[in-house]
């Protein structure tokens, strides 16, 4: 598969949230740079107004295949309008990790290797990203798969344009 108008995004790319509580000065500057708010949505006690980035749009105004690729493990009712412009193939999540007591049950305590197999899990939709793009997964020098960050940039590099480069010097 060629890698040739492929990006690849995180949903950090496509929504901005500013808690309302804080939203003034912060708000006037999201929507100043035609970022489109499409609602508020609770977030432990406070209230975050969302904001799109508008760099999905572009993106695909721009005619790239584009996937969506998180470290989450779902997706909330704040995602719907962006998940309406792509299939659900082009969006990938992560699996979830065992619990710590699933966990503990079937392995020898080891709080450092739960929190390895937790980032694991994170990254497990970039392994399926990379398999559904007919590459292999990145691997560090001594054995081990890399960092799912480290797996992004990978992609990077072989030409794949990630979220953040659709964003023009004037939005900054």
């Amino acid at each position: 598969m060629s890698l040739k108008k492929i990006a690849v995004f995180s949903t950090s790319d496509i929504v901005a949230g500013v808690y309302t509580q804080a939203l003034g000065e912060e708000a006037e500057r999201h929507l100043r740079i035609n970022r489109r708010k499409f609602g508020a949505h609770k977030y432990e006690d406070a209230t975050i107004t969302s904001f799109s980035t508008g760099l999905l749009e572009k993106a695909l105004d721009d005619g790239y295949k584009v996937y969506v690729v998180s470290t989450r493990e779902k997706l909330h009712a704040c995602d719907d309008w962006w998940v309406a412009l792509l299939s659900s193939e082009q969006i990938y999540l992560s699996v979830p990790p065992p619990s710590m007591e699933e966990w503990m049950r079937s392995s020898p305590p080891d709080e450092e290797e739960y929190n390895d197999i937790t980032e694991m899990h994170k990254g497990s939709a970039w392994h399926k990203l990379y398999t559904d793009l007919g590459l292999e997964y990145p691997h560090k020098p001594h054995g081990g798969p890399v960092f799912w960050t480290e797996a992004r940039w990978g992609l990077n590099h072989m030409g794949v344009k990630l979220g953040h480069e659709f964003q023009e010097a004037s939005d900054a």
